[in-house]
């Protein structure tokens, strides 16, 4: 399912890359879909369940992304658009010793910090920490998934993922 990723390795660090409808056919998408006109994955609303009053959430969910060299810490990035009303906001969880973590948020995104401020997280668990936008684990992890919101606030504006 994730033969169709671009997988570059750069100075002992992997790096896992959508970049083309390709790459985001191996993904889950729930209220989600590819728009090529877009270039990216956006909310879906004619999906019945999609909205509830004017709050609307799309998913896009990775498959599980094993690393077998395994890695300690890991960072996200996005090419997004969060028109006024819209945000995005990632999330990580890793499997360590057999065992998967929670989901760790790795920020809330937004470009003009409408409707809520840019955020990032803390958290501190058995596993590891968040610090700022990096996931420092206590013990390597050997796979990892990763899950994108889309959400509006207002039922009207829709983030999209390129």
């Amino acid at each position: 399912m994730i033969s169709v990723l671009s997988g570059v390795l750069f100075a002992g660090s992997t790096l896992i890359q959508y970049a083309t409808p390709q790459d985001f056919a191996g993904l889950n998408l729930y209220h989600a879909r590819w728009d090529a006109q877009a270039g990216g994955v956006m909310f879906d609303e004619s999906v019945p369940g999609s909205k509830v009053g004017a709050i609307a959430r799309g998913v896009i969910e990775s498959p599980v992304i094993p690393v077998p060299s395994g890695f300690d810490h890991a960072i996200s990035s996005w090419n997004a658009s969060t028109p006024p009303g819209s945000y995005l906001t990632v999330y990580i969880r890793c499997r360590v010793n057999g065992v998967w973590t929670g989901w760790y948020c790795l920020g809330l995104w937004t470009m003009d910090n409408r409707p809520m401020l840019r955020t990032t997280f803390k958290k501190n668990d058995a596993f590891g920490m968040m610090d700022t936008e990096t996931l420092k684990l206590k013990r390597k992890a050997d796979a990892f998934r990763v899950r994108l919101q889309l959400e509006s606030s207002d039922g009207k504006s829709y983030p999209n993922v390129r």
